[in-house]
């Protein structure tokens, strides 16, 4: 088995900002750019048994996932109470999902 060269170098910025329009409005935005690793398990390419119905085994050329995160709120009080929301978006590069097959 040949190793898989996985020669990058990659920034990984985050950066968050607020703004305040007035006494009862306040803006938010936030980006976050991280890297995911797999565990172990997920790579062994050797077959294990979980129990009798399955065998697990995993793939040695799984990439590290690249995931992009935006996020963008609003605050807005009223008085004694507040109502926020948040709305978020996730890109991911190099998705691993798990699979099973019988």
């Amino acid at each position: 088995m040949q190793p898989t060269p996985n020669d990058f170098v990659k920034p990984f910025p985050s950066a968050s900002l607020q703004y305040q329009v007035n006494d009862e409005l306040t803006l938010k935005a936030a980006y976050t750019k991280r890297v995911q690793r797999t565990t172990t398990f997920k790579m062994t390419p050797f077959p294990e048994r979980e129990h009798s119905e399955t065998l697990e085994q995993g793939d040695p050329t799984l990439l590290p996932e690249f995931i992009d995160l935006v996020e963008l709120g609003v605050i807005k009080d009223f008085g004694d109470n507040s109502f926020y929301a948040t709305a978020y978006y996730n890109d991911i590069k190099n998705l691993v999902n798990r699979v099973n097959t019988i």
